[in-house]
């Protein structure tokens, strides 16, 4: 939860239109509710952070304050993932748990379709494409992207 939380907000600020779309952190409370069987006016608690999850959240604080166009190789890899493997996933755990706790996998302001999702990441790729990156910069995001997803 942590991670989700730090990477939404760390983005909220430093990234595209088309990120705001696939914020997660909403989504991600209402299904662990879901999943938890609380209702709306229940307190939600966790379990303090993993020592790696802390590191990741530590990660995300740093790039948003001292490299901010890093952390589009963490919503890249998070959020086109997402749209991926995650309409797979969703209707995995819907048919084994039933109904409900998937909204994380929804994305209302993308679509539903994979017509819809796919002309998504489409123009979401092609507005980093548009970035204009040094060689330095672009390496850099590069690297950040391939640590990102390990």
């Amino acid at each position: 939860m942590a991670p989700w939380r730090s990477l939404c907000k760390s983005c909220r600020s430093t990234t595209t239109t088309a990120t705001s779309a696939l914020r997660r952190t909403e989504t991600l409370v209402a299904d662990l509710r879901h999943h938890l069987g609380l209702s709306e006016g229940q307190p939600l608690e966790l379990a303090p952070p993993s020592r790696a999850a802390r590191q990741f959240v530590e990660r995300l604080q740093w790039l948003a304050r001292e490299r901010p166009l890093l952390l589009l190789a963490h919503a890249y890899t998070r959020y086109m993932g997402d749209l991926r493997g995650g309409q797979i996933l969703s209707r995995a755990a819907s048919k084994a748990y039933g109904a409900g706790g998937t909204a994380f996998y929804d994305f209302q302001l993308v679509g539903s379709s994979a017509m819809e999702l796919k002309a998504f990441k489409k123009r979401y790729r092609a507005s980093l494409d548009e970035l204009r990156l040094s060689a330095e910069d672009a390496d850099a995001l590069v690297e950040e992207a391939n640590t990102s997803s390990s």
